[in-house]
Formats: structure tokens, sequence, C-alpha cells
């Protein structure tokens, strides 16, 4: 799990810009949420950080990262068909944005 936060940390730094920081806000104080295990707090920040994202296009490679953020949170809550649906979405985003 840890290193699955960590990559996506690292993801959040290379795709930076003063245009995302909002959405660098969320995703961060949501990394830190799953890591200290409050999945509930997490969920919502990860919604917020998709939210924004979303500015940048339905299939930016940061809405990928929180969807995928947002699938552990939710399968750590056992909402686990919600789960899935958000896992799939940054599956398909990472596969649309694989190469570039």
């Amino acid at each position: 799990m840890r290193f699955v936060i960590l990559f996506f940390a690292a993801l959040a730094v290379m795709f930076g810009g003063g245009a995302d920081d909002t959405w660098r806000k969320y995703y961060g104080q949501a990394q830190y949420a799953a890591a200290a295990k409050d999945y509930v707090k997490a969920d919502g920040l990860f919604r917020k950080a998709i939210e924004e994202a979303e500015r940048f296009g339905k299939d930016d490679i940061r809405v990928g990262s929180a969807s995928q953020g947002l699938g552990v949170a939710l399968r750590r809550q056992k909402k686990l068909a919600e789960a899935e649906d958000a896992i799939r979405r940054a599956t398909v985003v990472f596969f649309q944005n694989a190469g570039h």
C-alpha cells in the first residue's frame, strides 16, 4: 500500500504546475488520510481531487491517479462495487495515456 501511495505521489509531482494546485492539495490530503487509514476522509478527498482533475479533461492522467486512490479507499471500506468502478476508470485512463 505504501508503495502505491508513493508511486502516485511521484506522479503528482511530475504533473505539477500552477493550474493544478487545487488538485494536488486534495490528492495529497487524500493520500495522507489513506496512509492514516482514515478511508472515509480519503474517499471524500479523492472525489474532490477527481472533480478538480476533470477540469483538465476526462482522460487526464490526474483523473486516473485520483480514481485509483478512490478505488483503494472504497475497497478498504468494503464498498466493492464502487471500488471496482473507480479502478476500472483508472485503468482506462492509464491505458489511454500510455506512451505520452
